[in-house]
């Protein structure tokens, strides 16, 4: 299994500070974790598309990853509930907060994949459906023209691969795992890089080991 980190240049050092030491320490090889950090500061939908690219182009297509955001805890069993996946067709969404799926957040288990949660800092996506995104990126909203409100902001990663997926595979499932395997901890470094949420924390709303938030808490005292 493998998993690969979307950072940018402001968290790099959590990233490679805390969160890979978290994930290698539960048993996680390094080398099965793939850090895509954003260099040049291109903005996280540049990015996102970048990677898509590199999934495609060195990657099993038969064959599915994780993908984790920068400002993540990790539960403590995280290795264990990823590792493994039943197929190579569904979306699995590891995260769920009340600020995104206010709603929808009471929808658990398997669902349609217009019931997934909004679930971008932990979520396993088949490589296939990465490398299928690229067309349907170049064709609907480069070349028609769609969505170019969302797209001029340079961001909305999640928005536009969801649109992707729901309209090209509405026949999927997604399986919108409790407890959460991750927690949202952006208040702890910083804040949001993408918008201003007034100090607002955007919490997994199923995440049974806030105690692991409450040590990175301390052990972050010096870092703020």
């Amino acid at each position: 299994m493998k998993y690969m980190i979307h950072s940018c240049n402001k968290r790099l050092w959590y990233v490679e500070e805390y969160l890979i030491p978290s994930m290698i320490r539960q048993g996680i090889p390094r080398e099965d974790i793939i850090v895509w950090n954003d260099n040049d500061n291109i903005g996280c939908l540049k990015s996102w598309y970048n990677s898509c690219l590199y999934i495609k182009e060195n990657e099993d297509l038969e064959l599915g990853m994780w993908h984790l955001q920068d400002d993540i805890c990790i539960c403590k069993d995280f290795y264990t509930r990823t590792k493994e996946v039943p197929n190579n067709i569904n979306i699995r969404c590891g995260f769920v907060t009340s600020k995104f799926n206010p709603n929808g957040k009471w929808n658990k288990g398997l669902q349609p994949i217009g019931l997934g949660w909004m679930s971008f800092p932990c979520i396993y996506i088949p490589n296939k459906y990465m490398s299928e995104f690229l067309f349907w990126f170049d064709t609907t909203v480069i070349k028609d023209g769609k969505f170019k409100k969302q797209y001029d902001t340079g961001k909305m990663d999640d928005f536009f691969f969801y649109k992707y997926i729901r309209q090209l595979h509405h026949e999927i499932k997604s399986m919108n795992i409790t407890p959460c395997l991750v927690d949202h901890i952006d208040y702890l470094i910083g804040g949001s890089t993408l918008f201003d949420r007034k100090g607002k924390q955007n919490r997994a709303f199923y995440f049974d080991d806030g105690y692991l938030v409450d040590e990175l808490a301390e052990k972050l005292k010096d870092r703020r």
